[in-house]
C-alpha cells in the first residue's frame, strides 16, 4: 500500500535528507522506523533534498509497505518510533502513479535571519544571528532587481552533475523584515543545490554594504559557482510543497 507522508524535523543533527551510510539522515532514520511497524517494498521518495542542518516543516515523503492501515493509524505508529526531532504531521494513501518530487509544482523555502541584538540561545538552532544591524531596504531593492524569468542560475549554484540542466524559474520572493527579525520567502518548482543558501547570502551582503545592489544584480550574469556566499544551513526551511490537487486534510 502506498502512503504520502507529511514530515517535519529539526535537521540540526542529520547529515541532510537523502540516506548516506554511517551518518544520520532524514531518509535513513524515516525507513528505520517504518521497518519497524511494516515491511517496506521499496525506498522512500523525498519531495525535495535538503543539506545537512536544513530544517523543514513541509516535506512530502512517498512510502510502500506492505500493510493497508488509516492514515491516523500509519501517523501514530510511525511517530511512536521516531525520534524526538522528527514527526509526521499527516498521512494519506496515494495511488502507484504520484510522484512527490516530480509531481511537485512549487517548492516554498523560509529563511530567518536574526540582526541587531543580543543573540538568543532559544532560537540559535533555527535562525542566522548577527548582533549588528542590517541595511533592510538595501537588501529589499537588491531582491527587486531578481530576474523572473527562466534562466541559468549556476552562479548561485554548488556543485552540480555534468550534463545536469541549471535552468530554473523563480515563482516569487519577497522579504518581510525590520530592526531585528528578517525572513525571505522563496518559491519555484525547483532549486540548484545551494541556489537558495547562496541567494541568501549575497542579500545579507548587500545589508552589509559589502556589495552594492548593482553589483548584487549582475551576480546572475558570472560564471557557474561564482557566487560564493553561503549563507548557513540552519536558517533555511523547506515550508511547503505544493501539488495541483491538495494532499493533505
Amino acid at each position: 500500500m502506498e502512503y504520502a507522508l507529511l514530515l517535519e524535523y529539526d535537521g540540526t543533527n542529520f547529515a541532510g535528507s537523502q540516506y548516506q551510510p554511517n551518518v544520520r539522515t532524514v531518509q535513513g532514520t524515516l525507513e528505520d522506523s517504518i521497518i519497524k511497524f511494516a515491511s517496506l517494498n521499496k525506498r522512500t521518495k523525498f519531495a525535495s533534498r535538503t543539506d545537512s542542518g536544513v530544517h523543514a516543516f513541509g516535506q512530502v515523503v512517498k512510502i510502500d509497505i506492505n500493510k493497508e492501515v488509516n492514515s491516523f493509524e500509519l501517523q501514530s505508529a510511525l511517530n511512536h518510533f521516531l525520534d524526538i526531532d522528527i514527526s509526521i504531521k499527516s498521512a494519506c494513501t496515494v495511488d502507484s502513479f504520484f510522484n512527490p518530487r516530480s509531481d511537485a509544482i512549487s517548492r516554498l523555502y523560509t529563511y530567518s535571519i536574526q540582526h541587531g541584538q543580543a543573540r538568543s540561545p532559544q532560537q540559535s538552532r533555527f535562525t542566522w544571528q548577527m548582533n549588528y544591524c542590517l541595511d533592510v531596504q538595501s537588501m529589499k531593492k537588491a531582491i527587486e532587481t531578481l530576474p523572473y524569468d527562466s534562466i541559468d542560475w549556476s552562479p548561485f549554484a554548488g556543485k552540480v552533475p555534468e550534463n545536469y540542466s541549471t535552468i530554473r524559474q523563480l515563482q516569487s520572493i519577497k522579504m518581510i523584515g525590520n530592526e531585528k527579525n528578517i525572513q525571505v520567502f522563496v518559491q519555484a518548482s525547483g532549486f540548484l543545490p545551494h541556489q537558495v543558501r547562496r541567494m541568501i547570502g549575497a542579500i545579507k551582503h548587500v545589508g552589509t554594504h559589502k556589495i552594492s545592489v548593482n553589483e548584487f544584480e549582475n551576480l546572475i550574469n558570472g560564471p557557474s559557482g561564482s557566487v560564493h556566499f553561503t549563507a548557513p544551513a540552519k536558517g533555511l526551511n523547506l515550508t511547503k510543497i505544493q501539488y495541483d490537487m491538495p494532499l493533505f486534510q
